[in-house]
């Protein structure tokens, strides 16, 4: 049985750990709601005195502003993108589910264990196989539009 000092400090740093992993996201979002001038007094606060969505609405409303219409494209992009992948993966996964769970054929067993394996594997160590894949198939540098430089 754990002593209830070591419980004790396995919350206390879980919520230290907590707060400084959410923290920035926290100020982010208090900063985008706060007038500039409050954002420059000292000492900061983390509730301002004032709020406001101008921010927001200048984004999504502002029709003269090149960020804003840049920035509404790329989410525009970013939400078609993740829809058709999203509903991809689910197709794919799970007709590979139903295969796994009704079917047995060979190596059913060491391909299941295969894919939880492939999760383990730090995206940094494919790296350089992939630049070296890309290189052999001369992709590196390579411009989709030749006009632009």
């Amino acid at each position: 049985m754990k002593s209830k000092t070591l419980s004790t400090f396995q919350y206390a740093f879980g919520i230290i750990i907590t707060l400084c992993t959410l923290g920035p996201f926290a100020w982010l979002f208090i900063s985008s709601i706060s007038y500039q001038i409050d954002l420059q007094e000292v000492p900061l606060k983390w509730v301002p005195k004032r709020i406001t969505f101008e921010r927001y609405i200048d984004i999504f409303t502002n029709t003269h502003n090149d960020i804003a219409y840049a920035f509404r494209i790329s989410m525009g992009n970013s939400l078609i993108v993740a829809v058709f992948v999203t509903f991809i993966a689910l197709i794919i996964g799970g007709l590979a589910a139903h295969a796994f769970a009704k079917y047995q054929f060979n190596f059913r067993r060491q391909l299941i264990y295969l894919f939880p394996f492939t999760y383990m594997i730090p995206s940094v160590v494919i790296v350089i196989p992939l630049y070296l894949l890309f290189q052999k198939n001369g992709n590196v540098g390579f411009q989709a539009d030749p006009d632009r430089s």
